[in-house]
């Protein structure tokens, strides 16, 4: 998508996002994951997304833990 466009996904997704508990998450394609997957999944799961925003053409969850999720 071009860079209006995700501001504007990013936007609706504060609205409906902001506040929800992860209750589940998967790692697509070769994307990393610090320290490694299984253990960043097991952190993110239960955690309050306290926040959305734009990085780029990048939407990303801020979790209440300080860590965050690209989606």
């Amino acid at each position: 998508p071009e860079m209006p466009e995700v501001h504007t996904i990013v936007e609706d997704l504060k609205k409906y996002v902001t506040g929800a508990v992860v209750k589940d998450a998967i790692i697509v394609g070769d994307y990393n994951a610090l320290p490694d997957k299984e253990t960043f999944l097991a952190g993110a799961l239960g955690q309050k997304v306290v926040g959305v925003r734009r990085i780029a053409k990048n939407m990303m969850l801020e979790l209440e833990s300080g860590e965050r999720m690209m989606v």
